[in-house]
């Protein structure tokens, strides 16, 4: 019984290991980060079903194929950082836009930072949807659920500061894992509140 439960947790800790592990090197090397981020999420939602994984070619096939959709989502989400960081630390404009700017960026920051996972996951369900209809899909489902999406918002931000204020030589082994686990638990959040019998009908 003990030998069995200290093999389930090893092979768990290896799976995420090596999700994450694929994820990292993707994003290494920039142009497939996004389509990894896709993939990771397909990853996790079939070990959250008990699928047995992928092996290495479907994964890379996978990431190719997603490449290209992936990458214009990425590239839509770097333009709204830009949009945003610039009108929250820019110069001042002086003016009106003194009062009205801030509250303002501030509302289209937090909005973007609770729809950003959500857009990964609509591609992921729906490949042939692009990039802006998962952004509009994304939307609704946050609206739609707003407590999951700031949880889900909330722990991405904790992990990257996690990430970002351990020293390497502590945070390297579980920081290899992270990835796959944050994409688990964006998976698992999806599915308790689209389960919820008060939830409104609406899917990612």
């Amino acid at each position: 019984m003990v030998a069995s439960g200290v093999y389930r947790v090893l092979d768990t800790t290896w799976t995420l290991a090596r999700l994450g592990l694929v994820w990292w090197l993707c994003l290494l090397l920039i142009v497939p980060a996004p389509a990894a981020t896709v993939w990771l999420l397909h990853a996790a939602r079939g070990q959250l079903r008990g699928e047995v994984a992928q092996d290495l070619g479907t994964t890379l096939r996978y990431i190719a194929r997603m490449t290209l959709p992936a990458l214009r989502l990425g590239l839509i989400h770097l333009g709204l950082a830009v949009v945003t960081v610039s009108a929250l630390l820019g110069p001042s404009p002086g003016g009106v836009l003194d009062v009205v700017l801030p509250p303002v960026a501030v509302g289209v920051t937090l909005t973007w930072l609770l729809v950003l996972p959500w857009s990964f996951v609509a591609l992921e369900q729906d490949p042939g949807a692009g990039a802006l209809d998962a952004l509009r899909h994304a939307y609704r489902w946050a609206l739609a659920h707003l407590l999951a999406a700031a949880l889900t918002c909330t722990a991405l931000a904790a992990a990257a500061l996690l990430m970002w204020s351990v020293p390497a030589e502590v945070v390297l082994l579980p920081g290899v894992a992270l990835p796959a686990v944050l994409a688990l638990t964006v998976r698992s959040v999806q599915d308790r509140a689209e389960s919820h019998p008060h939830a409104r009908r609406t899917r990612v």
